[in-house]
């Protein structure tokens, strides 16, 4: 018998058990039994929680979906995440929006045309599009969407938005734990996340020393210091692992 979806009187009792499932969430065999279950309970059919990473310090990032194999492969075979109006609106915003609203956004294309197709041909219809933009973290988006020929369950798009940051939050969780395995980041003293700031800007030492009125040699030392607790050998990998565990942040670099 299919799952009951939610009812109005007890919406928030449901989303309130589920938000407090995806904060345990520790595993991504966790994960993707949570998203199955929640994509049911709100009238979906298929998920995917996907992130935009470049970074091979990111190497243990999973990409979560239950999209047809075939759909996935034909997906990154034509590279449809450089042509799609959702994943470029994905990485400009933070509110949900339906896939119908990125085509009436980027406007009808070609190649939005063929994507549709694609997605067609393999059962997959209308979608919903939650971001995950953070300024000094990973950023993706989770996608819910049902069987082609179906409407959105608009009304539970406010739960999909919700559970989705959630279930993202956890994707990140889960993420950072497998890269860094240490329970806690290296001690850094504030010196020496300055001077990684500063590094992080372009600095020399001998720049560095001048804006913090110490030496160049104690600049290099602090640097040394810093680069031998995050185990890198260089100073873009230094900064890179320092943003990545929130030691820094872009706002700190940028200013």
């Amino acid at each position: 018998m299919p799952r009951p979806k939610w009812g109005t009187e007890v919406q928030a009792d449901e989303v309130e058990r589920y938000a407090s499932i995806a904060r345990k969430v520790s595993s991504y065999v966790d994960l993707e039994a949570f998203l199955s279950e929640v994509v049911a309970r709100l009238g979906f059919t298929f998920y995917a929680l996907v992130h935009y990473v470049s970074d091979p310090l990111a190497a243990n990032v999973a990409q979560i979906t239950n999209l047809p194999d075939g759909l996935v492969q034909i997906w990154i075979d034509r590279e449809f995440a450089q042509i799609s109006p959702v994943s470029e609106i994905c990485r400009n915003r933070t509110a949900g929006f339906s896939w119908e609203q990125a085509i009436a956004i980027a406007g009808a294309s070609p190649a939005t045309e063929e994507i549709e197709r694609t997605y067609t041909a393999f059962g997959v219809g209308a979608g919903y599009s939650v971001p995950a933009n953070l300024p000094d973290d990973l950023s993706g988006a989770v996608h819910f969407s049902v069987r082609a020929g179906e409407a959105l369950p608009t009304r539970m798009l406010p739960h999909a938005q919700f559970l989705g940051a959630l279930a993202y939050d956890a994707a990140r969780r889960i993420a950072k734990a497998a890269t860094f395995p240490s329970p806690a980041p290296p001690d850094l003293t504030a010196r020496q996340l300055d001077c990684i700031t500063l590094v992080a800007r372009g600095k020399s030492d001998w720049e560095i020393g001048r804006l913090l009125e110490i030496s160049k040699e104690t600049v290099h030392k602090h640097v040394q210091v810093a680069m031998k607790r995050y185990d890198v050998t260089t100073r873009t990998q230094l900064v890179v692992r320092a943003l990545y565990r929130s030691r820094i942040s872009f706002d700190d670099v940028l200013k």
